[in-house]
């Protein structure tokens, strides 16, 4: 799938760069990650993203206003089936621009950069799992087209109010359904 381009302008800000990750990137792309995010892992994570992918080699991209890094965007290959013969396809993911930046056109700068740079590869299709925020971007802003929606899938291991907060992301409803459903 390749997203339609929509022509619209540059984001403002005359100081607004994109460039390919490097090593030396990563201390600024764990900061900007673990700052929209909230995880305290971002290290951890982008090194096996982006460092150790087993399936390949990610486009991984950086925005940076100013010289400080606001907005970042990865496509990493992903191969679909159990063996070294299956297919490699991209995933879109570390959708991130720092709140403060967000709605300035930065990441659709990102997205369609990104783009660019995977059209180059032999990836018959690239998608994304978006969130219902980020959803609403990627398919009005950028073009992407919808192919389906997953529902999420919930296995109640326990029933305590962790658990139950953790349910809660599925919505009201399902938190409360669940427990039920698993009893049955």
């Amino acid at each position: 799938m390749e997203p339609n381009r929509d022509p619209s302008p540059p984001a403002s800000g005359s100081g607004f760069e994109i460039r390919p990750c490097a090593a030396e990137d990563r201390p600024a792309q764990v900061e900007l990650f673990e700052a929209c995010f909230g995880h305290g892992d971002g290290a951890g994570v982008l090194a096996w993203r982006y460092d150790r992918c087993p399936h390949g080699v990610p486009v991984c991209l950086l925005g940076s206003l100013d010289g400080q890094a606001i907005s970042g965007y990865a496509c990493n290959p992903r191969r679909l089936g159990w063996d070294e013969a299956g297919q490699v396809v991209g995933q879109t993911g570390d959708v991130m621009t720092l709140p403060e930046a967000r709605g300035a056109g930065y990441f659709s700068r990102l997205d369609r950069r990104a783009m660019e740079l995977v059209h180059g590869r032999d990836w018959p299709v690239v998608f994304g799992l978006p969130n219902r925020q980020s959803a609403r971007i990627f398919m009005e802003r950028l073009g992407w087209k919808g192919v389906g929606q997953l529902q999420p899938w919930t296995l109640v291991l326990r029933s305590g109010p962790v658990a139950r907060r953790e349910r809660l992301r599925a919505g009201r409803l399902a938190s409360w359904l669940s427990p039920l459903a698993a009893r049955r």
